[in-house]
């Protein structure tokens, strides 16, 4: 919800113009004005390489708290000794730990978006959105703002998910080192 309100926001600025647009540029492109070819942009980069880069931010977030600044308690899924009754301070330095590194992954992106601007909106509106422009504009705001973000958020999450899974299943699999005498499941 916050990444959805932060690229509805960011659409609005950098198509708005007057004051906003003189600080961050002085000849806009052309198809600066349509608020859903930023927006579009912004969700596929957020859920597309915004989740390896948030992955390997998130890892370096991670690697700081815990190497630097000595913070415990922040490994992804552990709260706390007693699974029962579960440390509230633990979850939030995770949370913290993860908005942290979603913030960070999040302003990487709009400077690579700075970046190539004109080339990126120029792909949005004349190859990936273009077959809506013979439909009203309510159809493209519904399919920009409804169908998308919700098709790429599950994509997003699932990802995010199973990345802060699979570092929970690399530490457990650290910490219980296979025996001789342990046999797999299912061998003789």
């Amino acid at each position: 919800m916050r990444v959805h309100v932060f690229n509805v926001l960011l659409s609005i600025i950098k198509t708005l113009p007057g004051m906003f647009t003189i600080f961050i540029r002085k000849n806009p492109p052309e198809d600066e004005d349509d608020p859903c070819d930023w927006y579009f942009l912004n969700i596929v980069f957020d859920c597309t390489i915004g989740v390896y880069i948030l992955y390997l931010v998130f890892q370096g977030v991670n690697k700081v708290a815990t190497k630097y600044l000595h913070i415990t308690h922040i490994e992804s899924g552990e709260y706390g000794p007693d699974p029962r009754r579960p440390s509230f301070r633990a979850y939030a330095k995770q949370l913290g730990i993860y908005f942290l590194s979603l913030m960070i992954t999040k302003f990487i992106l709009y400077g690579i978006v700075e970046c190539f601007e004109t080339q990126l909106l120029w792909i949005t509106s004349h190859v990936l959105l273009v077959w809506l422009d013979e439909y009203p504009d309510e159809f493209e705001i519904f399919v920009v703002m409804f169908i998308v973000p919700i098709v790429l958020n599950c994509l997003q999450l699932i990802l995010i998910d199973n990345f802060i899974q699979d570092q929970a299943i690399h530490r457990t699999n650290e910490r219980e080192p296979l025996h001789p005498n342990n046999k797999p499941y299912g061998s003789t």
